[in-house]
């Protein structure tokens, strides 16, 4: 028997073995040294998994706490009486258990306050949701440098930005267009509409 024949013979004992560890005595199946080292990355997975959601979760209700009393109470109000905006509520905490940064939990409230106030309809909210999920947090600093940018020219293309990869990382998410060659040479980019809530409900929502 060759030595890839006896690799594959051992693989399927290994597997063997675990599937009837798993039928006869699930209990035992932690004590296979290479199965219980896996199940202890795993369990330990899922446990930073339950922690950062739980800081995702203190960090979306700490930013709408800062509304004030009054419109926080209407809405705990619309909770108990409207069935679908009480779906839309819960559906936005399960969803903060995917981002992976409790500062895209600050944006994704941000968002949520300003879908809330009328400043985004449905189709932007999840657009902009969409966006969140696949930006990379440090790149918020370059959306911004744009923005700031284009109020003082409006001529400008982002081709004079040192960090070219954050542009088209946010491009990629959506927040930005292009890039689109120039004549001379050179990438020029774009601020679309959905960088543009985005900077003006997360971005700013402190100015």
């Amino acid at each position: 028997m060759s030595a890839k024949a006896i690799d594959i013979t051992k693989d399927l004992v290994v597997k063997f073995v675990e599937s009837a560890l798993r039928a006869e005595n699930p209990s035992l199946l932690p004590h296979v040294p290479m199965v219980g080292t896996l199940v202890k990355l795993y369990d330990l997975r899922n446990e930073i998994k339950r922690l950062l959601f739980e800081e995702n979760v203190k960090t979306f209700l700490h930013c709408l706490d800062e509304m004030p009393n009054e419109e926080i109470a209407g809405y705990l109000d619309k909770v108990e009486t409207d069935a679908e905006f009480r779906a839309k509520v819960g559906r936005t905490i399960l969803e903060l258990e995917r981002l992976e940064d409790t500062r895209k939990a600050e944006f994704s409230a941000r968002l949520f306050i300003g879908h809330l106030r009328g400043h985004l309809d449905e189709g932007s909210y999840q657009s902009l949701r969409f966006a969140l999920e696949r930006l990379y947090v440090p790149d918020v600093t370059e959306l911004k440098d744009f923005y700031d940018k284009l109020k003082t020219d409006p001529d400008y293309r982002g081709h004079a930005a040192p960090n070219q990869s954050a542009l088209q990382r946010l491009c990629s998410c959506g927040l930005l267009e292009g890039p689109i060659t120039a004549l001379g040479g050179g990438l020029l980019y774009y601020l679309n509409e959905s960088g543009n809530q985005f900077v003006e409900l997360v971005l700013n929502s402190d100015d």
